[in-house]
């Protein structure tokens, strides 16, 4: 899940590769291209650049698509185009970037490279990264959520359950406030986010002395790892019957958590990401 994979971007040479790159990478499939290089897409669209007319518009829509849920590179990096092949920048880069499997244009190389066509059609045909069963640690729920805060300037996480405090007995919720200050590191780390809002339950937060101090909590923490630039925000909603839906989610893409953020030693979470009618319902509800 949230698999990340570097693409010769040389390789899709027509309408139809592309469309395959479009149907099997992105926000939607639970697995996404790297811009490896930076200018990936720049040199995907150099590919097309002898399309013309009508195909020339329907092209460069599926390209802007490709480009648009690409994942960034973080930390330092060249790309030693003159002296150095794709291939050989990608496996000195593959773990480093945390590339899952490096696809190429026509031959395999052993266990970690395939070909574009036969890749495409194994992972189409064999492999479903949209949903998983993870392990509830912290770890794990960063790693999943890793994409969105790599494209996303803004960030939200709704969760009626989610307390840094316990409402009833007023004790910290150790779980959750360790959850959100490695979330505040990650965020961070990516250098892109820079809002987090929070969608919470306005039954127990429902006045503005119980609400100024949550805020409070939230600052502190973030304070405490160094990210008191990070904006944070909170909305106060009302549980309807039955509604408990946990969600990680931008104007990209969106993630559903059966479960809480919190980390019970053992514990199992139900992951998936939401299909683009799903997201829609999300940021309609919400006004985003």
């Amino acid at each position: 899940m949230s698999e990340i994979y570097a693409v010769d971007p040389k390789t899709p040479k027509n309408y139809d590769d592309l469309l395959l790159l479009v149907k099997t990478f992105g926000f939607a499939q639970g697995r996404f291209i790297a811009s490896f290089p930076i200018d990936w897409g720049l040199i995907l669209e150099e590919n097309f650049q002898n399309i013309d007319g009508v195909d020339r518009l329907r092209v460069t829509k599926l390209i802007d698509w490709c480009i648009k849920d690409c994942l960034p590179l973080t930390g330092d990096y060249q790309y030693l185009r003159g002296s150095k092949t794709w291939l050989e920048n990608a496996l000195i880069n593959q773990d480093r970037h945390r590339f899952f499997k490096l696809i190429l244009s026509d031959k395999s190389v052993g266990n970690v490279c395939q070909e574009f066509h036969n890749a495409l059609l194994d992972l189409n045909l064999n492999d479903d990264p949209r949903e998983s069963f993870i392990t509830s640690t912290i770890e794990n729920y960063l790693t999943v959520i890793r994409p969105l805060l790599l494209v996303s300037t803004e960030v939200y996480l709704r969760d009626f359950n989610f307390y840094v405090d316990d409402p009833v007995t007023g004790r910290a919720n150790h779980g959750i406030v360790n959850f959100l200050k490695k979330l505040f590191i990650e965020i961070l780390r990516t250098k892109r986010c820079l809002k987090v809002t929070f969608i919470l339950d306005g039954r127990v937060y429902k006045d503005e002395f119980s609400r100024d101090r949550l805020k409070k909590r939230f600052f502190d923490i973030s304070d405490s790892v160094g990210a008191a630039s990070i904006k944070i925000e909170h909305r106060f909603g009302v549980i309807r019957k039955k509604e408990h839906g946990r969600y990680f989610f931008s104007v990209k893409g969106g993630i559903s958590f059966d479960s809480g953020f919190d980390s019970p030693p053992g514990g199992e979470n139900h992951i998936s990401w939401m299909t683009k009618k799903g997201l829609q319902h999300l940021l309609d509800m919400y006004d985003i």
